[in-house]
């Protein structure tokens, strides 16, 4: 489950981050880190939001349905999602367990 869910997050947030960013061009970072027990995703991009819409973002909310369901799935693998405001940029921080008692261990091959 893990796999399909961290494709279908990836993918709407870097469709949501190529989206807003300006027609003029603009740019596009991907970064991935661990934090602690926590594989991290960080997108930025030159779309700006309000702070108003960044709240909604974090309870769920938001235009579209890509954000509302990477917001449920995030929740579901007992992950986090940080949206960090800047001068000029946006940047979605996405925080997943890199073990959780829910899912079963890998079954070694023979």
């Amino acid at each position: 489950m893990l796999r399909p869910s961290l494709e279908r997050i990836l993918d709407n947030l870097l469709n949501n981050a190529t989206t807003a960013i300006p027609m003029r061009g603009g740019l596009l970072s991907i970064r991935t880190f661990a934090e602690g027990s926590m594989a991290c995703a960080e997108i930025t991009n030159t779309g700006i939001i309000s702070e108003e819409e960044r709240l909604r973002l974090l309870e769920g909310e938001g235009r579209g349905r890509g954000l509302y369901i990477t917001h449920r799935i995030v929740g579901l693998l007992k992950g986090k999602i940080d949206i960090r405001l800047g001068k000029q940029t946006t940047t979605v921080i996405v925080r997943l367990p890199t073990e959780t008692a829910d899912c079963p261990a890998p079954v070694a091959e023979a």
